[in-house]
């Protein structure tokens, strides 16, 4: 199966059938408390619930989605408008509008190990991405389209993180397999996805030129 997966899907099961938890968010009271923010460590063990705003923490940090990510309401608004003009006779094809990048909103860690019920060993490590459309028509007229939930996961045999992390005698400050750069992928410096190129100027990655 893909590793990631569009959980548009899960909208159609029965609201009698799902168990709903509550989080809340706290503030990062000092630097030494980013180790434990999503997958910046791998010592897995450790990782808190999740993240909001700023970039995704990758789960995966070699097979990542490639930006900018778009909604897919504006692209269709955008389609139905070009139609409505006339196809776009009269305009220049090559400035078709694109439609908005997608802010990512929050994550969050939902391992389906051997405590949840029934246990996945395919989803071990689990995470879910939120992506948000920001413009204002997506803000005030949402649709499913406006929003996209992108999940990933793992199994507890993976080459990215050690299989226990009981044995705390053993050192994981030199383990670097949870690091996207390790497996030759650059994320874009805006929204963390995959890269195209890099900017000579900044010494940075970008996605897109909208976010260079």
């Amino acid at each position: 199966p893909p590793r990631w997966v569009d959980n548009d899907d899960a909208s159609a099961a029965s609201a009698s059938s799902i168990a709903v938890h509550l989080g809340f968010s706290v503030p990062i009271e000092s630097p030494g408390d980013l180790e434990a923010i999503a997958h910046n460590s791998p010592i897995w063990s450790d990782w808190d619930g999740g993240k909001i705003g700023g970039k995704p923490s990758l789960l995966n940090p070699r097979d990542v989605p490639v930006g900018p990510l778009r909604c897919r309401a504006c692209a269709k608004r955008n389609e139905a408008q070009e139609n409505d003009d006339g196809n776009g006779l009269g305009n220049d094809s090559s400035k078709t509008k694109e439609s908005t990048i997608m802010r990512f909103l929050c994550q969050t860690y939902c391992p389906a190990d051997e405590e949840s019920s029934p246990p996945n060993p395919a989803a071990f490590h689990r995470t879910l991405y939120v992506f948000a459309c920001p413009s204002a028509e997506c803000s005030t007229n949402p649709t499913p389209d406006s929003v996209l939930v992108l999940r990933s996961q793992l199994p507890q045999d993976n080459e990215f993180y050690p299989r226990s992390t009981k044995d705390r005698e053993d050192d994981f400050d030199d383990w670097t397999h949870n690091e996207s750069e390790v497996h030759g992928v650059n994320l874009c410096a805006v929204c963390g996805c995959k890269a195209g190129g890099r900017c000579p100027k900044q010494d940075l990655w970008f996605c897109g030129k909208e976010h260079q």
